[in-house]
C-alpha cells in the first residue's frame, strides 16, 4: 500500500512538472530530489528511484515545452565540458565487461543524467532574477521544515521517516543506523537516509541564506532568513560530521572574505559567536563535533576510535586505491565497481583495515573511472570555475556576489567530495549552480546593455 502511495505522489510531481510553465516547474522538482530518497526505487527494470523519475520528467518537459532548449544549450556556458563528461562516462561504460550490452549504455547515462547534466536542466528555467530569487526562497522554506524534522530526530532520539522507508522497500535504514541512543557519536538526518549527506545539504543551504540575506533580499524575508539560519546550524551541529562542518567554514568563510562588507562580517563572527557558546553550554556533547573536526587534521580521531578519520587514515586508503588503478590505469574498473564487487566477502576485511568504506570522491575516481574520469572530470570542474573567475574584473557588482557564491559553493562542494566521498550531493549542488550560471549570464547581459546605453549618451 505505501508503494503505491509512493507512486501516487512521484506521479502527481510529475503531473506537476508537465502542468505548469518555466520556472514554476523548479520547486515541484527540488521538492522530488530533496524529500525522497534515491533508495525508494518506484520502477524495478530499469532500476528508477523516486528522484530519478522527478529528473526524467523534468527532461522529458524540457524537450516537449521549451522549444528554445537547444538554443539554450548552444550557449550554456561549460557545453564543451558537459559533452566531454558524457563521452568518457560512456567510454568508460563500453569497456566495463562486468556488463551485460544494454547496461554498458544506460548505466553510464543515469550516471550522467543524476550527476552532471541536470545542472544544463536548472539552467534552462531561469530567465530572470525574479525567477532565481523565487526558486531559491522554497529553497529555503523546503529545508526550514527539513530543519525542524531534524531536531525532532534529536529530541525523539529515531528518524522514523527512514524507518518507514526501510520497511516499505527493505533497504537498509541508514538513517537511523547512528541514532541508537546507546552510541556517542548520534546522528540526524531529516528526511533523507544518510546524516553526512544531509550535513551537507545543510552547509549548501546556510551558503544560500548567507547569500540571499547579503546580495538579494536583504529586508523582505530577513527574519525568516535568520531563524532558519539558526535551526540549519543547529542541525549542522547535530548531523555529528566533521566534513560538512569543515566544507560550511571554507565555503562561507571564502564567500564572506570576498563577498560581504566588514559591518556585516563583523555581525555575522558575533552571532555565530552566541549561537555556538548557547550550543556548548545547552548540548555539550553534540558540540564536541567541533573539537573533532580539528582532530581531523591529527592523529587524535584514530586513537579515539570513534569512528572518524584522519589524514593518516585518507594515506592509507589512497595507496589501497592506487593499487586498484594500476591494475586499470585507462578505463577504471567500471561505474559501481566499489559497491559490486569490492564489497563482496573476499574482499571485505581488506576494504575495512585499507579503504574503509571508500571515503573519498578521488577514490572512486581512481578505481572506477581510470585516468579517462579523471581527466574529464578536472576538465568539467576547471571549466566552471574558470568561466566564472574571468567574469569577475567586469562584473556588476550583484554579478560579482553570484560569481563569489559559485566559487565558493564549488570549494565547499570540492573539498566535500575528496575529504568524504560524493553520496548523491552531485544532484543537489549542480541543480543549484545551474540556476547560478543562469544568474551570471543575466548580469552579463545587463552589464553589456548598461554600457551600450552610456556609450549612445552624447557628450556635452
Amino acid at each position: 500500500m505505501a508503494k503505491i502511495l509512493f507512486l501516487l505522489i512521484a506521479s502527481g510531481l510529475c503531473y506537476q512538472i508537465f502542468r505548469l510553465k518555466g520556472v514554476k516547474k523548479l520547486p515541484w522538482f527540488f521538492f522530488g530530489i530533496l524529500f525522497f530518497p534515491g533508495s525508494m526505487q518506484l520502477i524495478p527494470t530499469p532500476a528508477t528511484s523516486f528522484p530519478r523519475l522527478i529528473i526524467y520528467a523534468l527532461i522529458a518537459a524540457t524537450v516537449v515545452q521549451e522549444k528554445a532548449w537547444f538554443a539554450e544549450f548552444k550557449k550554456f556556458p561549460v557545453k564543451i565540458a558537459l559533452i566531454i563528461m558524457a563521452i568518457a562516462l560512456l567510454i568508460i561504460g563500453i569497456a566495463d565487461d562486468r556488463l551485460e550490452p544494454y547496461l554498458r549504455v544506460y548505466r553510464p547515462f543515469i550516471y550522467f543524467v543524476d550527476s552532471f547534466f541536470v545542472i544544463f536542466l536548472t539552467y534552462v528555467y531561469i530567465k530572470t532574477e525574479k525567477d532565481l530569487v523565487y526558486v531559491f526562497n522554497i529553497i529555503i522554506v523546503f529545508f526550514f521544515v527539513m530543519a525542524l524534522y531534524g531536531i525532532s530526530n534529536y529530541l525523539t532520539r529515531t528518524v522514523e521517516y527512514s524507518a518507514f522507508i526501510s520497511d516499505t522497500y527493505g533497504v537498509v535504514d541508514s538513517g537511523n543506523l547512528n541514532t541508537s541512543s546507546g552510541r556517542d557519536r548520534f546522528r540526524i538526518s531529516s528526511f533523507t537516509v544518510n546524516p553526512i549527506y544531509y550535513g551537507f545539504l545543510v552547509t549548501l543551504v546556510m551558503m544560500l541564506i548567507v547569500f540571499m540575506f547579503n546580495s538579494i533580499d536583504k529586508l523582505k524575508h530577513k527574519v525568516f532568513y535568520g531563524i532558519t539560519f539558526v535551526l540549519l546550524l543547529i542541525n549542522l551541529i547535530l548531523v555529528n560530521s566533521r566534513t560538512p562542518l569543515i566544507s560550511f567554514v571554507f565555503g562561507a568563510g571564502l564567500y564572506g572574505l570576498f563577498a560581504i562588507k566588514f559591518k556585516h562580517k563583523f555581525l555575522i563572527i558575533i552571532g555565530c559567536t552566541v549561537i555556538l557558546a548557547a550550543g556548548y553550554t545547552l548540548l555539550p556533547k553534540s558540540f564536541k563535533i567541533i573539537d573533532k573536526a580539528i582532530a581531523i587534521f591529527t592523529q587524535e580521531s584514530d586513537k579515539n576510535q570513534d569512528g572518524g578519520s584522519s589524514i593518516e587514515m585518507r594515506q592509507t586508503q589512497l595507496r589501497a586505491s592506487l593499487r586498484f588503478f594500476d591494475k586499470s590505469p585507462v578505463y577504471g574498473h567500471g561505474l559501481k565497481y566499489i559497491d559490486e564487487k569490492l564489497m563482496e566477502k573476499d574482499v571485505k576485511k581488506m576494504a575495512r583495515s585499507e579503504l574503509k568504506g571508500f571515503e573519498s570522491y578521488s577514490f572512486a575516481l581512481l578505481i572506477e573511472e581510470g585516468s579517462i574520469g579523471i581527466i574529464a572530470n578536472a576538465i568539467f570542474f576547471i571549466s566552471c570555475c574558470l568561466w566564472m573567475a574571468l567574469r569577475y574584473k567586469y562584473a556588476t557588482p550583484l554579478g560579482k556576489q553570484y560569481i563569489m557564491f559559485g566559487l565558493a559553493l564549488y570549494a565547499a562542494f570540492l573539498l566535500f567530495i575528496f575529504a568524504t566521498g560524493a553520496l548523491g550531493t552531485f544532484l543537489f549542488c549542480m541543480s543549484v549552480m545551474g540556476m547560478i550560471f543562469k544568474a551570471i549570464e543575466l548580469e552579463d547581459s545587463r552589464n553589456t546593455r548598461i554600457g551600450v546605453i552610456v556609450q549612445q549618451v552624447p557628450s556635452r
